[in-house]
């Protein structure tokens, strides 16, 4: 089936469902930063693994949680222990849950991690820069807070803000690109979900500013900064600091839309990840819509469900049995069924 429909009434588990798909996915959950707390209660470990066709290639992967003590974690792909950077994009995903407009109303923190899991998942060379960044911004940090209590000297600083630096470029380049196609392609996306018509565009907001992305540049602007970072002991310009936000009519929406309409265009959001996802991998990603349709109306509803493209496998969790997709088939599975005979057997 092209989409597969989790029913049944709350609680019932339909979400978990969807989240052991995400952290087979992305070794992430999206219910929690605590990957430990995805094991069952007095448990002390958990697995999830599966066997798919992707690109008409056989894949299988495996993720395994151990919870005991000090959390551990390894992922395998064709039955290959690899790492994370390795193993992220194998199965890429675009995730939709009620939670998701928090994207636009609430921390930069939660845009950039939409950011980064993105394209973590087109470009394998994106997560591991973002880990080494991530080791280096630290080490910087805690040379800053040596340095404001005099157990450190300031000539140290000139080695960390070029590691920074090469760094830095690379990530805002990737970003910027993201940026070009989404701010491209997501207003087609939204006038076909929502009754708005006014256009919608999307808006890269670095927190360093640069005409060129270069380590001079960087370089620059953060030693202009170097006092005031030592004084707060905290690294304050870099895409650590990254924001994005939506424009209707040129106006941020964050004071005026309705909810209806924010939910429209994280809608679109998803729709062109995953266009951007296929556009870059060739690989079309899966879709997971977890209780999509609790505040969208019927019109919608009908627009969100034909514009999913129709190679999209698409899983949905959701307590509404008569969902309409044209030209699509759609199975329905009751997840209480799910528990008895996991119970039975």
């Amino acid at each position: 089936a092209d989409i597969i429909c989790f029913t049944g009434k709350n609680t019932m588990g339909k979400t978990n469902i969807l989240e052991a798909i995400f952290v087979l996915s992305v070794l992430k959950s999206f219910q929690t930063n605590d990957l430990s707390s995805v094991v069952h209660w007095g448990k002390s470990h958990t697995s999830v693994s599966c066997e798919a066709t992707i690109g008409g290639q056989p894949l299988s992967l495996s993720c395994n949680i151990v919870s005991k003590g000090k959390l551990q974690k390894s992922y395998s792909k064709q039955g290959i222990f690899i790492d994370a950077p390795a193993y992220v994009g194998s199965l890429p995903i675009v995730f939709f849950s009620p939670d998701d407009i928090n994207i636009l109303l609430l921390s930069p923190g939660m845009r950039r991690k939409y950011i980064d899991m993105l394209l973590s998942q087109s470009d394998k060379e994106y997560m591991r820069l973002l880990v080494t960044y991530t080791k280096v911004l630290k080490q910087r940090n805690a040379l800053l807070r040596g340095i404001n209590k005099g157990e450190h000297n300031v000539t140290e600083l000139p080695y960390w803000n070029e590691e920074l630096a090469v760094l830095g470029c690379q990530i805002y380049t990737k970003r910027h690109s993201l940026f070009q196609y989404l701010s491209t392609h997501i207003d087609t996306f939204y006038q076909g979900i929502s009754h708005n018509k006014a256009p919608l565009k999307l808006a890269y907001h670095p927190k360093i500013a640069l005409e060129e992305y270069t380590k001079k540049e960087y370089v620059a602007q953060i030693v202009q900064r170097q006092d005031r970072d030592i004084f707060l002991e905290s690294t304050s310009l870099g895409p650590h600091r990254d924001d994005f936000f939506f424009y209707i009519n040129n106006k941020s929406i964050d004071s005026f839309a309705s909810r209806g309409d924010t939910r429209s265009m994280i809608l679109a959001l998803k729709l062109v990840e995953m266009q951007y996802i296929a556009h870059i991998t060739g690989i079309g990603p899966l879709l997971l819509l977890d209780d999509v349709f609790s505040e969208l109306d019927e019109v919608r509803k009908t627009r969100l469900m034909s514009s999913i493209p129709d190679s999209t496998q698409c899983f949905i969790t959701t307590t509404d049995d008569s969902i309409q997709a044209v030209g699509k088939t759609i199975q329905y599975i009751e997840v209480e069924q799910l528990l008895t005979l996991k119970m039975q057997t």
